[in-house]
């Protein structure tokens, strides 16, 4: 059976527990060919949605006292929800037209429902060309939105009108910058001469094989080998340049890091074990190899590579930007395969999103009860506290009320710490009875757990706080593309106006993809 894509284990995702947010709305069963009344409710969502920066509307729930289920009236057939019928709709009431794509997802009972996928990122608002049947649902002229509620309204006050102008303004502003990228990528290109070509290849040759002699020393299923694939390149800055010494080397390098969001391209760590150091004349840094931190997935398995005549090679996974997490299928399926003692560790990082070593350390003083928190003791003395939901709540409360104060939350079946190390095996048989390909790491149960509140529309901010992270950077990085309309919002509201006076001279040298 194929491996549902990442796009679309995120669309089944929305139906395991369906509600509406600003992003997601909620139809019953519409007749999208013959009811010209649900046509219109189904516009009117779609131009809501994409003015707000689109979104997702689920057909086939209702709300219900409890929050919303599937809603009766189901069609013997879902063959009507199709591309077609959904975009003859919005060519009828959207100006200017949008294409919007369709999905049947399989839900949690095992039947299908169509999910429409609206985009965002428009360079002016949508609004209706025609009023709905009797001149109800929608209004010909009108320009709706998402508003607290969640409902697809229009706009009632200047700040609404103020947020969808400033919104479509900023699209325009993208297209610019999109111009502006293609100039760069353009620039001035300089050609190496034959014997310098044939030095840096050389050169790169001999960091690939470094690379690989790194990645040699892990086990065979460890994800910082790259098996799923990597990419790696490899410059040269030529010119009058001065050969440094390698402490010279090392501490350029530091000083040059240039951080906006996220990584920056020479991520400069001084935490022992990830620390640059020399090697054979050169300066290179290795992430694969953490020992604290234990196994790390693909993506935060770095290997750079710096040589004092200019030479450098920085090499990533190719999906580095890809943060992988599992669906709540996924979920329980691991945890059930888990062994008692394991369960709850696994539980925990999900509930957390802490890592091993933090959950391994945490001791019965450490949960407060009365606030729902957990004091996670980070070096010099400092401690960070992360909020739990009322479910994490009651676990802790379980696994705490026969511990004594000092006295460990998380130990092993036998009583004895869980080690460095101890995780990764249970994971791997976990991973394999619960069917999960390719295995799970411990790294991966932070992500998913850090996912899900990007998805839900927590802000970046309140995520890498729960996390640990000293500023939002490292949380945009790996979340903010899961978060409806925060990169494009956040970007265009504080990306500064360019003075660019010269064009950048660019040297294309070498570049492999393995």
């Amino acid at each position: 059976m194929k491996s549902p894509s990442p796009d679309e284990r995120r669309l089944a995702d929305l139906l395991v527990e369906p509600r509406e947010t600003l992003n997601v709305e909620l139809k019953s069963w519409l007749d999208i060919t013959n009811n010209n009344e649900h046509k219109a409710l189904l516009a009117k969502a779609i131009i809501a949605l994409a003015n707000h920066g689109g979104g997702f509307v689920l057909i086939g729930f209702e709300k219900t006292d409890t929050g919303s289920g599937p809603a009766s009236g189901r069609p013997a057939s879902l063959s009507a929800f199709n591309t077609d019928a959904v975009n003859s709709i919005v060519s009828k009431f959207c100006d200017p037209k949008i294409h919007c794509d369709i999905s049947i997802q399989v839900g949690p009972d095992g039947l299908g429902y169509p999910i429409i996928v609206v985009p965002g990122g428009h360079r002016v608002p949508i609004r209706s060309t025609r009023d709905g049947p009797n001149g109800g649902v929608i209004k010909q002229n009108s320009y709706y939105i998402r508003r607290i509620g969640p409902a697809s309204e229009v706009p009632q006050d200047g700040q609404e009108w103020d947020a969808l102008i400033r919104r479509v303004v900023a699209n325009a502003r993208e297209d610019l910058l999109d111009q502006f990228r293609a100039i760069m990528a353009g620039g001035s290109e300089m050609r190496l001469e034959p014997a310098q070509a044939e030095q840096l290849d050389a050169w790169f040759d001999a960091s690939l094989a470094r690379w690989q002699e790194l990645a040699s020393t892990l086990p065979p299923l460890d994800m910082s080998r790259l098996e799923g694939g990597h990419f790696a390149v490899g410059y040269s800055l030529n010119g009058d340049l001065k050969r440094p010494s390698l402490p010279d080397l090392k501490e350029a390098l530091r000083q040059a890091t240039i951080r906006h969001t996220g990584w920056p391209e020479f991520m400069v760590p001084t935490r022992q074990g990830i620390a640059p150091y020399p090697k054979d004349g050169n300066i290179e840094c290795w992430l694969g190899g953490d020992k604290e931190q234990g196994p790390r997935d693909g993506a935060h398995s770095d290997f750079w590579r710096v040589s004092p005549e200019g030479k450098v090679k920085p090499f990533k996974r190719v999906d580095e930007a890809v943060v992988r997490y599992l669906n709540i299928a996924e979920i329980r399926r691991l945890v059930s395969a888990c062994p008692e003692d394991f369960r709850k560790l696994i539980a925990a990082a999900l509930y957390t999103g802490c890592r091993y070593a933090e959950l391994t350390r945490l001791k019965y003083e450490d949960y407060n009860d009365d606030s729902g928190t957990l004091s996670v003791r980070l070096s010099k003395g400092k401690n960070r506290h992360v909020v739990l939901t009322e479910e994490g709540k009651s676990a802790f409360r379980e696994w705490t009320k026969v511990l004594q104060p000092g006295g460990r939350i998380f130990l092993r079946s036998d009583g004895r710490v869980w080690g460095t190390s101890h995780q990764q095996r249970p994971l791997d048989e976990a991973s394999q009875r619960a069917v999960i390909t390719p295995p799970v790491n411990f790294h991966i149960l932070r992500h998913t757990h850090a996912s899900y509140l990007a998805m839900a529309g927590v802000p970046m901010a309140v995520i890498a706080r729960q996390l640990g992270h000293a500023d939002t950077r490292m949380t945009e990085k790996h979340y903010a593309h899961l978060a409806p309309s925060y990169v494009a919002q956040t970007i265009r509201e504080n990306f500064p106006v360019l003075g660019i006076a010269n064009e950048p001279q660019v040297i294309q040298i070498s570049a492999r993809r393995g």
